[in-house]
């Protein structure tokens, strides 16, 4: 079916479907005298219905008349419908994985089936036809918006973004907190993060006890911006694990004790996978020299 392109008078653009409005908004540098592409309206009696490209819209009704957009035809089949609007939204940006998300919830909210979504949807989504892949991404609307946003901009992969709806809602507000005063990495957040959940499952406790627990809150306040995050890894992986962290402790206290020179670092396995040690000698004069001999 080829799409009839046209301009149309914004005032004849109505906002009432919002079954697609499941995309998480863009940062665009700025617009130009035109969108950065076509929208997508469906025809409705004297009227047009806006399926694809809210944002866009908003901006452009506030400086021109007329938008440019793709006119679908009147009544199309949900099916045909939602096929052309994804494959479009890909043509232009790739889903994130909350988009997907969102997604799958709007089709259950439409009352779909399981093995609908799954059979015939997830292919238009491009991922794996499994009811434990839906159950994957519908978990995924149980994390605090400000982590969403996180995750969105740090294009985080699928597995790093199922850590968070093992956390309970009072918890992600505390690591939106992280968010935003420490800016944590990626990395940093989501082992943070995956080492509260773990303790949480041993201790058969949830994860705000692990925090209160851990006096986690009080130690943002203790330390600067700088040490913060730093410290609130520490305590938090020292209690993940107590006996690998003594053991690096003996063995930072055992090095300590041979009073080297500043020469010389024995430096262990930092992966503690072996029992191996490097040695660095860093010589710039002669005195280095004999001092490591």
């Amino acid at each position: 079916m080829e799409l009839k392109l046209a301009k149309i008078k914004t005032d004849k653009c109505i906002l009432s479907e919002k079954t697609f409005y499941v995309f998480t908004k863009k940062e665009y540098n700025s617009f130009s005298e035109i969108p950065p592409y076509p929208l997508l309206v469906e025809e409705n009696e004297e009227n047009y219905i806006l399926i694809y490209g809210l944002q866009e819209f908003k901006h452009w009704r506030t400086h021109h008349k007329k938008i440019i957009a793709y006119v679908l035809p009147e009544n199309l089949k949900f099916e045909d419908l939602f096929d052309k609007v994804i494959n479009y939204h890909i043509r232009h940006h790739d889903l994130n994985h909350f988009e997907i998300s969102n997604t799958i919830n709007m089709l259950r909210n439409k009352n779909f089936p399981e093995t609908d979504i799954t059979n015939r949807f997830c292919r238009t989504l491009d991922i794996a036809p499994t009811k434990n892949m839906v159950r994957d991404y519908l978990s995924l609307q149980k994390i605090n918006n400000r982590v969403v946003t996180f995750l969105v901009n740090k294009d985080a992969a699928l597995k790093q973004w199922l850590i968070f709806p093992k956390i309970d809602g009072q918890s992600q507000k505390f690591l939106a907190k992280i968010i935003d005063e420490l800016q944590p990495s990626l990395s940093s957040l989501t082992q943070l993060s995956k080492n509260i959940v773990e303790i949480a499952k041993r201790e058969n406790k949830e994860t705000k006890q692990v925090i209160k627990e851990l006096k986690l809150k009080e130690n943002i306040k203790n330390y600067s911006k700088q040490l913060a995050l730093q410290k609130l890894r520490e305590i938090v992986r020292n209690s993940r694990y107590p006996v690998l962290e003594k053991y690096k402790e003996n063995i930072s206290d055992k090095i300590k004790s041979l009073n080297l020179p500043k020469s010389i670092k024995i430096v262990p396995d930092k992966t503690m996978e072996t029992k191996n040690f490097r040695i660095q000698i860093s010589i710039e004069s002669k005195q280095d020299i004999e001092e490591s001999i």
